[in-house]
């Protein structure tokens, strides 16, 4: 891409289409830039073309795919409760203190369990999302 005389509107369309490139789409730009004799504040970018490069679960690195299998964190749901309690209060911490303790409560009560485990020699130490259910309602949700 090319910048002519509207240097400053060509970097920012330059960020933006490496932006995009990075994210989850492809994009194919359509940049028309003003005539040098007409408005200059006109810049178009059609984004009718994006295309989805990959799915959303084949992009997350290895690590996020177990931190979002039921099997391995045992507080999945408490940590989708917190996200989305600071997506939904634009991400003030001060609105979100009751699911942070509720997540920091379930890891600590799980963490005691797999220690437990692990001093028994049971294996595995984190137990599976089934026994964790039936540990769960024998118990009572203790956190």
């Amino acid at each position: 891409m090319k910048c002519g005389v509207i240097t400053q509107m060509c970097k920012h369309v330059k960020n933006l289409v490496s932006f995009v490139k990075n994210r989850l789409f492809t994009a194919d730009l359509h940049l028309s830039f003003p005539n040098v004799h007409s408005n200059r504040s006109r810049l178009k970018i059609s984004t009718d073309f994006f295309q989805p490069r990959y799915e959303y679960l084949s992009r997350m690195s290895r690590h996020a795919k177990k931190l979002r299998d039921h099997d391995i964190n045992p507080c999945l749901a408490e940590t989708d409760a917190t996200t989305k309690c600071m997506d939904d209060n634009n991400y003030n911490k001060d609105m979100c203190t009751d699911y942070f303790l509720k997540y920091k409560n379930c890891r600590k009560f799980w963490h005691g369990i797999m220690m437990q485990r692990k001093r028994s020699g049971v294996k595995p130490e984190m137990p599976s999302a089934e026994e964790r259910k039936k540990i769960l309602e024998s118990m009572g949700k203790p956190y």
